[in-house]
């Protein structure tokens, strides 16, 4: 079993005309618990303070956990499952909409090798959103379902093309689903960079966190990193 860590803090102190105090951490572990599964943590946290209220103007409250599947036998299969909480409040400037948004996520995504030079990604994701209204009594509540199925064809050494069919399914007082596809080019540049270029026919993204306000529609642009 091995074990790495990240710890990250930090606080600031703004006098003047303002008297308040940041505080800011973030932290992150992974245990090695056997040569194919790693546990994932994650652990970010700030908040903000007015010293004369003694109230808190903003929090954010990332808490996430996950299981990774690499098996070293079998190479042509990966799985990553992940359960994240966010809790965020705000700043204060945001009166009186200032809304305080807990959310919770479950996400699953597996990666496998069809062939050697045709790639399948799965990915599925529940957010279960909650909001106190300061306006109002009750909280609102919202569901949101997305899966995305992925083929990533291996033009060559550096080149790829990816086909995308995308689907969400947003429930608050009714139910509302949307789909579509994604085309996308990109290339290996440097051994770890890769630079894609594509376009998004549907009008939401495939960030699970995102409001996805159905704006996503038109190119993008996509730089990723890999190890």
């Amino acid at each position: 079993m091995s074990l790495a860590a990240i710890l990250n803090g930090g606080d600031r102190c703004e006098g003047a005309s303002l008297d308040r105090d940041q505080w800011l951490t973030s932290n992150a572990i992974e245990v090695k618990m056997s040569p194919d599964f790693t546990f994932l943590g994650r652990l970010n946290y700030g908040v903000t303070t007015d010293n004369i209220s003694g109230l808190d103007e903003s929090i954010y409250n990332e808490q996430s956990v996950g299981f990774a599947y690499r098996p070293v036998a079998y190479d042509w299969v990966n799985a990553l499952a992940r359960y994240t909480k966010v809790r965020n409040l705000p700043p204060g400037s945001q009166l009186p909409m200032r809304d305080e948004t807990v959310d919770q996520v479950f996400s699953f995504q597996v990666v496998v090798d069809l062939h050697r030079r045709l790639t399948l990604t799965e990915k599925y994701a529940i957010r279960d959103r909650s909001i106190d209204a300061s306006e109002l009594a009750d909280e609102l509540q919202s569901q949101m379902k997305l899966w995305i199925n992925r083929f990533t064809w291996h033009l060559g050494d550096a080149w790829d093309a990816a086909l995308e069919y995308r689907t969400l399914a947003t429930r608050q007082a009714a139910l509302d689903d949307t789909d579509g596809f994604l085309l996308e080019v990109n290339r290996l540049f440097l051994r770890h960079l890769r630079l894609g270029v594509g376009y998004n026919f549907t009008d939401f993204t495939d960030n699970e966190f995102s409001a996805n306000d159905y704006s996503a529609r038109g190119y993008f642009f996509r730089i990723q990193g890999k190890y």
